[in-house]
């Protein structure tokens, strides 16, 4: 994987890192201190977590780190007898912190009973508050479009299938998913769980065109947070130019269709 230099943004402690990141979130993260050993190009070091998610970590880091760079992580989890967790961490983000650099690194390779295991203890860690969740407060009535799973469908996976059904609301899902690569689905049924390979088709108001992407199952919030209800938050896999293209012409349509109307 190809690296890229990156421009290195202020200083900042360790414990606002987990705040500033959180509307990109699709899962909460719980801050601890988690010894860890660092695999990166060859070189092997320890290093501490200091906030975890079924999705991801925070860590310190010396030496210069880069976006895109790939290392392996492996660490056991404090009070879990489930042995140790190995996985690969993407750097998505790099940070300065008091001379290191804080990195936050996105699970890959990583088991989907191991994602689980990590999501139940982040879950025993942490009740989340209200917007904890990324995007789990879209705005407007959201009530008539919980996504449901399709039933009695011969696809190889399960299929999650979400209808926002009003445009505003659709808006807002289609600009979120152009820009991030994970979304936070409200979902009442209990029939998933973190590690799930899923299809996700998105249905855009008074269409019959179908958005379809393969996601992961990162977070389940099996209880109400807030004024929010249950949900999953989902990473998404393979979104191509053309998809976003294809969300982009859609959300054209309904700009044309609104000052028409004026």
């Amino acid at each position: 994987m190809s690296k890229r230099p990156i421009h290195h943004a202020a200083i900042v402690n360790h414990s606002s890192v987990a705040q500033s990141e959180r509307e990109k979130r699709s899962a909460p993260r719980v801050a601890c201190t988690i010894p860890t050993r660092v695999e990166l190009e060859g070189k092997r070091s320890t290093s501490t977590i200091h906030d975890l998610s079924a999705t991801g970590a925070a860590l310190i880091l010396d030496g210069d780190i880069e976006l895109g760079q790939v290392m392996t992580l492996q660490f056991a989890l404090p009070r879990d007898s489930s042995g140790d967790i190995r996985c690969a961490g993407l750097v998505r983000s790099v940070r300065r912190a008091d001379g290191s650099y804080v990195c936050g690194v996105e699970f890959h390779n990583l088991d989907s009973s191991l994602r689980r295991t990590v999501a139940e203890w982040v879950r025993d860690e942490l009740t989340p508050a209200p917007g904890d969740i990324a995007r789990n407060h879209w705005r407007g009535e959201v009530h008539a479009s919980e996504a449901f799973l399709v039933p009695d469908t011969d696809e190889p996976r399960k299929v999650l299938r979400w209808q926002p059904g009003m445009a505003e609301l659709f808006k807002q899902v289609a600009q979120h998913l152009v820009e991030q690569d994970r979304v936070f689905v409200p979902y009442i049924g209990s029939d998933l769980s973190e590690g799930d390979r899923i299809d996700l088709e998105v249905v855009a108001p008074t269409c019959h065109f179908v958005f379809r992407v393969l996601a992961e199952v990162v977070w389940v919030q099996r209880t109400p947070s807030g004024a929010w209800g249950k949900g999953v938050g989902l990473r998404l896999a393979g979104m191509t130019p053309l998809d976003r293209h294809t969300l982009k012409a859609q959300l054209q349509y309904f700009k044309i269709e609104a000052d028409r109307f004026r």
